[in-house]
């Protein structure tokens, strides 16, 4: 492999090392909500901030639902971690916003199913995606 080549993928290597450490933070966080906060950010800004390609944004993605296959992650958090992505993705720019749609799209339906199901607060977790449901654009009627 070219010295060059081998340059970007351990680049990638990194930032991928840099973010699954900073989603289980977050998906494991239970202690104060402000370190919640600050471990959430953490994950989203590293996510968006290498979103060069599809590929890349599909292994943030993969491994958030990887995640959450984990019986010691809090799902609820890995919700925030969602939000926050898209957040952060949506001060980029569309085409960002995109891939991460895109990317998340199959996976949103489970993400959402799981952490209901696991919720031992059920209704603050269906309150807090009705109010984000309520808050997205506006849906084409069918």
């Amino acid at each position: 492999m070219p010295p060059e080549r081998r340059a970007v993928v351990q680049a990638r290597q990194a930032v991928m090392r840099q973010y699954d450490l900073a989603l289980c933070r977050a998906a494991t966080e239970h202690k104060s909500r402000e370190s919640l906060k600050e471990k959430v950010h953490a994950a989203a800004r590293i996510a968006v901030s290498r979103h060069a390609s599809g590929l890349e944004v599909k292994s943030f993605v993969s491994r958030l639902v990887d995640v959450c296959d984990d019986p010691m992650a809090i799902k609820e958090n890995l919700l925030f971690v969602i939000d926050s992505i898209m957040r952060h993705a949506e001060k980029e720019d569309g085409s960002v916003v995109k891939k991460f749609e895109k990317a998340f799209a199959p996976h949103l339906f489970t993400l959402f199913g799981a952490c209901v199901q696991s919720s031992t607060n059920r209704v603050e977790v269906a309150t807090y995606l009705l109010k984000k449901l309520a808050a997205g654009p506006e849906m084409p009627s069918v």
